[in-house]
């Protein structure tokens, strides 16, 4: 379902000459368990506080884990790091076509 997020539905949108939907930058409102040599893409939580974005990954970060997709609304990513990202890290972030912003 990531990988159908990330690179088919933007296609799909081109195709169709709609616009492909945009990536916003995010705060990370704990850990990220960033990987030493992948780019990471896994389902998480974003949601709006007085104007700010933060968002949290699901539990079950597996990519076989599709339950890690029931509560989510879009996918966190990252880049190499040794280390996991702290929270408060800036991150990139792309809500599902299907799902709305959590907040207020």
């Amino acid at each position: 379902m990531i990988c159908f997020s990330e690179y088919v539905v933007p296609a799909l949108c081109l195709q169709q000459g709609r616009e492909v939907p945009e990536k916003v930058v995010t705060r990370l409102d704990e850990p990220f368990p960033a990987d030493r040599s992948r780019h990471r893409f896994l389902a998480g939580f974003i949601r709006s506080d007085r104007g700010e974005l933060f968002c949290r990954v699901s539990p079950k970060t597996e990519s076989h884990m599709m339950t890690a997709l029931a509560g989510s609304n879009g996918i966190i990513e990252a880049p190499p790091s040794p280390e996991a990202l702290p929270a408060g890290t800036p991150v990139t972030c792309s809500l599902f076509p299907w799902r709305s912003l959590a907040g207020g």
